[in-house]
Formats: C-alpha cells, structure tokens, sequence
C-alpha cells in the first residue's frame, strides 16, 4: 500500500501545474503577464496608427452607361432570331445586344487597355503619382519615380504597356455588366478623383469610337462588295436587289455617323467624392489593436506555458 501511495503521488508530482486550472485560475496566470499585454498592444496601437497614416489616399469614381437609341432598336425576337441564326451557322448575328457583349469584352481586353494608355499617356500618373491636393486639384508627384516637369522617368526601367494595363485591371479599373438591366457600370479607383473621373468618360468615348470604327468598316467592306457585284451582274432582278442592299447600307453609315452616342449613352456621370474610399484609418487602428490584442494572448500564454509562474495552487484557489 505505501508503495502505490508514493506511486501516486509522484505521478501527481510529475503532472502539469496546469492540468487542473480553471478560467479564473487562468485569469489570474495572465494577470501575472499584465506587462506584457500593456506593451504589445500599446506597440501594436502605435505600428496601427503609424501604417494608417502613411497609407495612400485613394479615391472611388463611378460611371453608369446603358445602350443608346439605336441600340434599343433590337426588339427581342430579333435578338433570339439573330443568336439561334449564329448557333445555326447560317450567318453572322448583328444585333445590337450582341454588339453590347463584344463593347464589353473590347473594354476588358489587354489590347484596348494598353492602347488606351498608351493613347492618354497614362503610365505617368498610374505610377508617379504620390497624391491629390484638394484646394486647387493639383497632383503631388513622386520625385524618386518621375519628373512632371521635364517628363521623363527617374527610375531606370519604367514600366511597359503591358505591366501598366495588367495593373490598372487589377488594382484601378473594375468593370460590372448587368446584362439583365442593360447597365454598365465603370468604377476606378486613383489618388486623383479628378483624373479618375476623366479617365471613365475617356473610356467610354474610346469605346464608342472603338465599336464605331468596327461597324463602319465592316458597312465599307459591304458596300464595296455590293458595288463590285452590281458591275458584273446582268440579271436585271439581282441589280434591282443589290441596289436595295446599297441603299441600305449607305442608309446605315449615316445612322451610324450622325449617332454621337453609337453604343452606350452615359446616365450617371461620374461625381467627384468627397471623401476617399481608402484608407479606414479608424478600422485599421481597431483591427490593429486586436490584432495586437491577440498576439499578447499568445505570448503570454506560451511564456506561462515555457516558464510556469510560481504560483502557489492555494494563491490560485483564493
């Protein structure tokens, strides 16, 4: 018997002191760490409000376009007749529903990204620029970076078209297609709500123009084709027909020439916002200290675990 009792109590012995606590005893561990839980989280509050005011300002713009008149023109048995004529294989669909699917996929490829940059010389002010002076409208530049005055660049490998519209996709330019409402809308985010606002209405200028060009182009290739065909053909009922095509082909290009707005017709112009979108300053700060808050909780908890307070167990049943 008393050797199972000796037993016993080593094995009791040889336990971890924390094996029977509960959260009060545990509490009152932690309040043993107090110190350390007062500098990680006054050091997590500084290293908060420090990251939340050298964070960029940056500000929201917004644009709302819709198909113009002309668009509307496709009823919508026009538009089921022309998709089930495409998927047949008997031609190609030319409504102007469709036209609105290709304006969107032209507006999100790399190709019409990088010429529009390279267009409105955009790389400057997607990477040179520091900030918005709110009192006159002007832009702070990054002096490390580019040189406004004499514009060139500081650094020795500016960046390419191609890095530059991969960026402003990712990071500047978001694009939504409410194809059910018909509703396109452009969002850009920049230091500068002005030069964002002036970059969304260039947008959609250059994509009128864009599918503008297209169309034409493609009623030029028409109307050549129908004027060679009407040269050599003799049968007086097939000249009768081509000369309906040519009329309604030049009847188009002048449509097409005197709509300002071929494609899509803004309704919600872009505001210039009041105030930034980023940075929260005040959620960064909250998300700081809890941050902050925790990783003491860890620290003491380890230490307490590596380093056991001597802590009486009759001190932590009190």
């Amino acid at each position: 018997m008393n050797n199972i009792k000796k037993s016993t109590t080593a094995s009791e012995k040889k336990a971890p002191y924390y094996a029977s606590l509960d959260i009060l005893d545990v509490v009152k561990i932690l309040w043993t760490q107090k110190y350390i839980f007062l500098i990680t989280i006054c050091l997590s509050i500084v290293v908060s409000v420090w990251l939340a005011l050298t964070q960029v300002e940056l500000y929201t713009v917004e644009l709302k376009a819709i198909p113009s008149e002309s668009s509307l023109a496709a009823t919508d048995n026009s538009i089921e007749a022309n998709i089930a004529l495409r998927l047949a294989g008997f031609g190609k669909a030319t409504s102007e529903y469709e036209q609105h699917l290709v304006a969107v996929q032209v507006l999100r490829s790399p190709g019409f990204i990088a010429n529009f940059i390279d267009k409105h010389n955009l790389v400057p002010l997607l990477y040179g620029v520091d900030s918005w002076n709110s009192s006159d409208g002007s832009l702070v530049w990054n002096d490390e970076i580019y040189d406004p005055v004499t514009e060139s660049w500081i650094i020795e490998e500016p960046p390419t078209l191609q890095v530059a519209s991969k960026m402003l996709m990712l990071n500047h330019l978001f694009i939504e297609d409410n194809r059910a409402a018909r509703v396109l809308t452009l969002r850009f985010i920049h230091q500068s709500p002005i030069v964002a606002a002036q970059i969304v209405n260039s947008l959609v200028i250059d994509l009128n123009q864009k599918m503008k060009d297209r169309e034409l182009n493609a009623l030029e290739r028409k109307l050549h084709f129908y004027e060679t065909e009407l040269a050599t053909v003799q049968i007086e009922s097939f000249r009768v027909v081509l000369s309906d095509l040519i009329e309604q082909t030049i009847y188009e290009t002048l449509l097409i020439n005197a709509d300002g707005n071929f494609l899509f017709e803004v309704i919600d112009p872009p505001m210039i916002p009041e105030k930034r979108s980023y940075p929260r300053r005040g959620l960064l700060v909250i998300i700081g200290t809890i941050l902050g808050g925790l990783l003491a909780l860890i620290i003491a908890f380890g230490k307490s675990l590596l380093y056991p307070p001597k802590i009486s167990q009759q001190s932590l049943r009190r």
